[in-house]
């Protein structure tokens, strides 16, 4: 739960660079 919410986080800052 806490980690797929981070993992989705962690793509949607990568993607934002």
């Amino acid at each position: 739960m806490f980690e797929k919410e981070q993992s989705e986080k962690e793509q949607f800052q990568k993607h934002a660079e």
